[in-house]
């Protein structure tokens, strides 16, 4: 009878993304995770980081309708001038602490689900699609609430009306709560990523993903004074829809290709084995 198993020495058998024309060049390779990914990865990938942007702006407009502040105050308060407008404060900072981990943690959950989705379909295996899915899921819903929680209170323990005698601080200071939190999200979200493309690129990805969402914060604090002149792009959320659109956009497209781009690209490179003379 003859054996269809496929010897363990085999390199070209260690990758199950490679193309069966590429796996013969795979033998003198050192590292396994340096093979080129199938065409087909790409568009999955970043079709999928754009589904989830768009999906976790969605969620994000719905927790803002949710947490919005009321504006009904009790009675006794009402008509006071000093602890009325009080109350509408600490009830705004409320209301945007909790939109910000809803958001950020549904963004962080849809990033995970569809990028770990994505790399399983890649190498056409729906095992690994529904596995790094379920596990890009509850890891990225937490890394985004978690992250929120902390650098929200943060920034507005730190914050003051932006002036010219501030700015570099402001500046700084909302590129380190954006970034934290989009960082938190685009490495769990590489990480799903690799491990539905399997072999050993998931802390490749994990890389990747940092590194997207950092170049999208630089992308978002730079940009969107331009595009947006007259709003307060500093908040932890932007205060219009287009501002949240382009802030969930460009980190889904950039946490999305750099994470890809890792795993395709980079690798940890071993020493070979020494001949025997």
């Amino acid at each position: 009878m003859q054996n269809d198993e496929v010897s363990p020495s085999d390199p070209g058998s260690r990758d199950p993304l490679l193309d069966p024309s590429e796996r013969g060049d795979q033998a003198a390779a050192v590292d396994p995770t340096a093979a080129r990914l199938p065409r087909r990865a790409w568009p999955l990938v970043v079709a999928a980081g754009l589904l989830a942007g768009l999906a976790g702006f969605a969620g994000g407009e719905y927790a803002a309708k949710v947490f919005a502040p009321s504006l009904d105050l009790p009675p006794g308060i009402r008509g006071d001038r000093e602890k009325a407008p009080a109350e509408h404060f600490r009830r705004l900072i409320e209301s945007e602490f909790r939109t910000a981990i809803a958001s950020h943690g549904t963004f962080g959950a849809l990033l995970g689900l569809a990028l770990g989705a994505a790399g399983g379909l890649a190498r056409r295996s729906a095992r690994a699609a529904l596995t790094s899915a379920v596990i890009g899921l509850p890891l990225g819903a937490a890394a985004g609430a978690l992250s929120a929680s902390l650098l929200v209170p943060f920034y507005n323990a730190h914050h003051s009306a932006p002036s010219p005698e501030n700015a570099t601080e402001e500046f700084f200071l909302a590129m380190g709560t954006h970034g934290g939190i989009w960082a938190a999200i685009g490495g769990v979200a590489g990480l799903a990523l690799g491990l539905g493309l399997g072999g050993r690129r998931s802390a490749l990805a994990l890389v990747g993903g940092v590194l997207g969402a950092l170049l999208a914060t630089v992308l978002y604090e730079l940009g969107s004074p331009v595009m947006f002149p007259q709003q307060k792009t500093f908040q932890p959320l932007g205060p219009i829809p287009e501002l949240r659109l382009f802030g969930h956009l460009a980190t889904a497209l950039l946490v999305a290709a750099g994470a890809l781009w890792a795993a395709t690209n980079l690798s940890v490179r071993r020493p070979p084995p020494a001949v025997s003379s």
